[in-house]
């Protein structure tokens, strides 16, 4: 592959996650929709200038989720207005930054733009990345944070 062209590479899986998921109704999944208001109210909680020590009960189990959520979704969601397809777009902008760190991490590890490519292109045609974009939820944002770290 003619080196050249190897950094241009990257930009057909994110042009085709964002032509895939930009049209999407954010927001209105098989998740459950008082999850995503519940988390909603949690972000607007914020605004009003509550602090968020250990987030409400999930309705899977007995458990609490993290606070760090909410403040990692709170900035993308006050720019968009606290509207509920701004957590979906929010998810996608993670998706979109987890393809990338993808790909750059598969061309040094492998000194192969190709391979990286390839597996860009796997990860962003994926099942999985297209429900993720479809709502925000706690997991969502584990593939990011495992290749960041």
């Amino acid at each position: 592959m003619d080196k050249k062209y190897s950094k241009w590479f990257i930009l057909i899986p994110l042009f085709y996650l964002l032509a895939i998921g930009l049209p999407n109704k954010f927001g209105q999944s098989l998740y459950a929709h008082n999850e995503l208001i519940r988390d909603l109210n949690v972000l607007k909680y914020i605004d009003r200038g509550g602090i968020v020590l250990l987030g409400p009960v999930s309705s899977l189990d007995n458990f609490h989720f993290g606070p760090i959520y909410y403040y990692l979704l709170y900035p993308f969601i006050k720019i968009f207005g606290f509207n509920l397809w701004a957590m979906g777009l929010t998810s996608l902008i993670f998706v979109l930054a987890t393809v990338l760190i993808l790909y750059f991490f598969v061309k040094d590890w492998s000194n192969s733009p190709l391979l990286a490519f390839i597996t860009a292109c796997i990860a962003s045609t994926s099942i999985i990345t297209f429900q993720l974009t479809q709502y925000a939820s706690n997991p969502n944002f584990v593939p990011f944070f495992t290749l960041l770290f």
